[in-house]
């Protein structure tokens, strides 16, 4: 599967949204059948945040405190300092990873 797909798309990224089936498709890899990820669209920020929390040790993850992100959602806003000196461009009031995913770290 990775050899078709490496030809029009830049493998692992591949969207398959506007893509027509092809009955060859039915051959689909171990994890998309096996209790995978067939129940919902799974992007691969998911499967390395799961990765990384098997398989590392807290010691080993860094939180970017500083680097802001959005999605849908979502969105980490920096706080203080860096807040004031990276342009200013998310609301910190509209933050949902200060009760969520941050909570306790």
């Amino acid at each position: 599967m990775e050899d078709k797909f490496n030809g029009r798309s830049n493998y692992p990224y591949v969207f398959l949204n506007d893509e027509p089936f092809e009955e060859n498709f039915m051959s689909m890899p171990w994890s998309m059948t096996e209790g995978g990820f067939f129940y919902e669209r799974w992007g691969d920020s998911p499967v390395h945040s799961i990765s990384a929390a098997m398989f590392l040790q807290k010691e080993e993850v860094h939180w970017f405190e500083d680097i802001g992100y959005l999605h849908p959602g979502w969105q980490h806003c920096p706080s203080g300092d860096a807040w004031l000196k990276n342009r200013r461009t998310c609301d910190p009031n509209d933050d949902g990873s200060s009760d969520t995913i941050t909570k306790g770290y």
